[in-house]
């Protein structure tokens, strides 16, 4: 019987050292494998504890769990995302193929002979206040803040509408390459067409995080900031963390 044949795979990186591949067969099924270099590595860890590290490969329901957590839950935004990037699909492996560059968490998906920039390099493009309240204004339009006139992918899990940006040298800025992103910003979700308002979702969120604080709670730093006269909630991403390389 003739092997089923895979896609190019997806090279999967953790502050630049490959961990594994992704693959997605004709079938349409997805596998994940570490890679030999990933499991001798004395410092090697999996990237989820339903995918233990082992030389053999993981398909089916555990490998599209993982991954499929890394993308927006909203099927529409899913759609508009895969139109937005010419993505051959909105399932898991075709979105991660072209957003994986900064999903939740430290990995990043890339195509096979793509290389990540040096763990630690920082590159953006800065935005003036006006540009942010463009890309918040916009979001059902480009999700997650994706435009096609930028090299700028990211991946947000999650069915409310955001984008995420890099925060460096005191400026908001789109990042470039695989520089990842610091901030996760989010708009008023206003009124639902079920009737359920919303219009104060960004003071309720705020207020979440300040009491858990409170309560000697772990939460993200979050704050309520406006651009060019469009409000967000600005959270500090718990996910990252600048070190000093």
């Amino acid at each position: 019987m003739a092997r089923q044949r895979t896609r190019v795979p997806l090279n999967v990186f953790l502050n630049s050292r490959l961990v594994g591949r992704l693959r997605r067969q004709s079938s349409g099924a997805i596998d994940f494998v570490y890679d030999r270099s990933w499991l001798a590595w004395e410092h090697a860890l999996p990237v989820s504890l339903s995918l233990p590290l082992r030389e053999d490969r993981f398909i089916g329901d555990p490998v599209i769990a993982v991954f499929d957590n890394l993308l927006p839950d909203s099927s529409q935004i899913r759609r508009r995302l895969a139109e937005r990037v010419g993505a051959a699909g909105n399932d898991a492996y075709s979105l991660l193929a072209a957003v994986g560059r900064d999903c939740v968490g430290a990995l990043q998906f890339l195509p096979d002979g793509e290389e990540p920039g040096p763990a630690g390099g920082v590159s953006g493009r800065p935005l003036s206040d006006e540009e942010i309240a463009g890309i918040l204004s916009d979001l059902k339009r480009t999700p997650l803040g994706v435009d096609e006139s930028e090299e700028f992918r990211i991946s947000l899990a999650g069915a409310q509408e955001k984008t995420a940006l890099l925060y460096w040298q005191g400026k908001w800025q789109i990042p470039h390459g695989t520089t990842a992103t610091t901030h996760i910003l989010k708009p008023e979700i206003g009124k639902l067409p079920n009737g359920i308002d919303l219009t104060q979702s960004i003071e309720n969120e705020y207020l979440c995080m300040r009491l858990m604080t409170a309560f000697g709670l772990p939460a993200a730093k979050t704050q309520i900031v406006e651009f060019s006269g469009k409000r967000a909630l600005i959270i500090e991403r718990f996910d990252r963390r600048w070190t000093s390389d």
